[in-house]
């Protein structure tokens, strides 16, 4: 799937690939998102990185990253915010 990503973003010349609809992170992950808020960022030379709320199980997620983020707490969205900004 990884080498799919990185044909696909080569051909359309992008460079990383952003993934939030729940095929395109199971798909990706392995993982199906129970409450909507998951990211998958994926680049071209990269495992992907999965990006869940704290009580979202990720347990089973295979080729990819995962970290997690607050959620329903102060400071969630910029918690995931930063961690988009720290794999940019």
């Amino acid at each position: 799937r990884q080498q799919l990503v990185s044909e696909m973003l080569d051909r359309y010349g992008f460079d990383a690939l952003i993934a939030w609809r729940p095929e395109e992170i199971v798909m990706l992950t392995g993982v199906h998102p129970h409450w909507g808020l998951s990211v998958v960022l994926a680049g071209k030379d990269a495992d992907p990185i999965l990006l869940a709320p704290q009580l979202e199980p990720t347990t089973v997620a295979r080729n990819a990253a995962v970290e997690t983020f607050a959620w329903g707490q102060p400071g969630g969205w910029d918690d995931l915010a930063s961690k988009i900004a720290r794999w940019a």
